[in-house]
């Protein structure tokens, strides 16, 4: 999964089809999201409508309409986020190109990365759970929010996981009573 930066803390994430800065998010349809995928792998690119239609649609046959209208949703899109140091551009009578802002050398690609050591312990004693992360191992490529809820994900399951436990261990001890 990569996140592709597009702006001053601004993100594209490919896998889940959104946009998010620090203050706002806003999900992308399927199209809108190969699209700026695509134009993200080649920025400051004239990409012809016919590379876009494969890249986007594939086999399906589609006018040029609908390359128009994913093309403006895209950018009303882009449109709500103030920091962005990107734009597209309409190359008339051959298609489109992502402009970035800045030097193409400040253009980088970030890999989501899951925390390297997640481990678990669980104490029967004292019924108590623990969560050790090893500072998750982020590497500045997640930002805090994204991994405070990463976070309460994992509790969230662990717990969960404990509750359905005692309900069985629960349960089986009624049963074997009877």
């Amino acid at each position: 999964m990569k996140d592709y930066v597009i702006g001053r803390n601004v993100f594209f994430n490919s896998l889940k089809c959104n946009i998010s800065s620090t203050v706002q998010e806003i999900t992308l349809g399927s199209r809108e999201a190969s699209l700026l995928e695509l134009f993200c792998k080649n920025p400051n690119e004239v990409i012809n409508k016919t590379q876009i239609h494969e890249s986007v649609w594939g086999a399906v046959i589609v006018n040029e309409t609908s390359l128009t209208k994913a093309v403006s949703n895209l950018r009303k899109a882009l449109s709500g986020f103030d920091d962005l140091t990107c734009e597209i551009k309409t190359i008339p009578k051959e298609g489109y190109i992502f402009i970035i802002g800045e030097k193409l050398d400040n253009w980088c690609i970030k890999e989501n990365l899951l925390p390297k050591e997640v481990s678990l312990s669980f104490s029967r004693q004292d019924k108590k759970m623990d969560v050790v992360s090893d500072e998750l191992s982020l590497q500045n490529s997640i930002s805090p929010a994204v991994s405070k809820s990463f976070l309460n994900l994992v509790y969230i399951v662990i717990l969960s996981s404990l509750f359905s436990s005692v309900i069985t261990t629960g349960l089986i001890t009624f049963i074997s009573q009877r």
